[in-house]
């Protein structure tokens, strides 16, 4: 559940503590950056107050711009998750862009469900 008590439809880590968020009854894409205050521990991980919502016909129009970007920035087109490059599974766990928080929270933050619906698949 979120502040406002609605349950999350879809919660997508997208690595180093960045998430992408669809809400139920809440027609957007939210991407944020989570994080722990210092001196806490990661059972106290809070949402930044950086944060975009994209509305779901915005999300669409994303998508379809996404191949113009990647004409105009190849870097971006050749980007691939960091856990692509995981040999084993010694190297994942130890990998803090796929573990930002420690051991046990990789892209999981506490009543923020993982879903196995995609992005792509709401927009």
């Amino acid at each position: 559940m979120n502040r406002k008590n609605r349950t999350v439809s879809l919660r997508e880590s997208l690595s180093d503590g960045y998430y992408a968020s669809v809400t139920s009854g809440v027609m957007c894409v939210d991407f944020c950056k989570y994080y722990v205050p210092y001196g806490l521990s990661v059972n106290n991980i809070r949402p930044s107050k950086n944060e975009l919502a994209l509305g779901i016909d915005e999300g669409a129009n994303l998508m379809q711009v996404i191949p113009a970007i990647h004409d105009k920035f190849p870097e971006l087109a050749a980007a691939h998750r960091c856990a692509d490059d995981h040999c084993a599974q010694l190297d994942w766990l130890n990998c803090s862009s796929c573990f930002p928080f420690g051991d046990g929270y990789a892209g999981l933050c506490p009543g923020m469900p993982r879903s196995t619906t995609s992005l792509n698949d709401l927009v």
